[in-house]
């Protein structure tokens, strides 16, 4: 598979972007969302904290860009950022992802300490790094027990979430199936027929 993936900065580039695709017949199997919220520690600093739109607005607005210019159905849609726990991730399948991915997690499992060290081969902890002195700071006997622990846990929770919502898959989630206040920041995402389901 070929995909592309990206962190929203305008709208109307992304339309531009997928008409022009249309255009010449060569779409992507997928499309990956990054919610601002997410990147490395080897980003810049001022990409980290000022450069995109977060994940959510991002992924809802690439989901109806697609549906508008009507090739929804030839692509899958995939979202990270910060998709660290099920509840984050079940609104991530909401608002129109296929699929999602995410590393936070798991780097946190391992014991990630986010010293925004990971281009510089100096990871305090050994994680992302391949200096020798330091990757025996990673103890993979422990620390895999913690890895499989979140694991279980966060597949444990979505299967209940999703259980809640009477749905038997996550693909037959959608904004419906949320509650979201009318001053909630993901109000603005809904159309009026859904935002007065939703808060039923």
């Amino acid at each position: 598979p070929v995909g592309i993936k990206f962190c929203v900065g305008s709208f109307k580039e992304v339309e531009e972007l997928i008409r022009e695709m249309v255009d010449q017949d060569t779409l992507p199997d997928y499309i990956s969302v990054d919610g601002s919220e997410g990147g490395t520690g080897a980003a810049p600093q001022a990409f980290m904290d000022r450069v995109g739109v977060p994940l959510f607005p991002a992924l809802s607005g690439v989901n109806k860009i697609l549906r508008k210019v009507g090739v929804r159905d030839r692509l899958k849609l995939m979202a990270a950022g910060k998709l660290i726990n099920p509840g984050r991730q079940m609104l991530a399948f909401a608002l129109g992802a296929d699929a999602i991915y995410t590393a936070r997690g798991f780097m946190l499992s391992l014991g990630c300490i986010q010293a925004l060290q990971c281009g510089k081969n100096t990871c305090p902890i050994g994680i992302t790094t391949h200096d020798p002195a330091l990757q025996r700071g990673l103890d993979i006997a422990t620390k895999s027990l913690r890895v499989n622990n979140y694991v279980h846990n966060l597949e444990h929770d979505l299967a209940e979430l999703l259980a809640a919502t009477g749905q038997r898959c996550l693909s037959e989630l959608t904004m419906r199936n949320l509650f979201v206040p009318e001053d909630s920041t993901l109000a603005p995402l809904l159309d009026n027929e859904t935002r007065q389901l939703s808060n039923i």
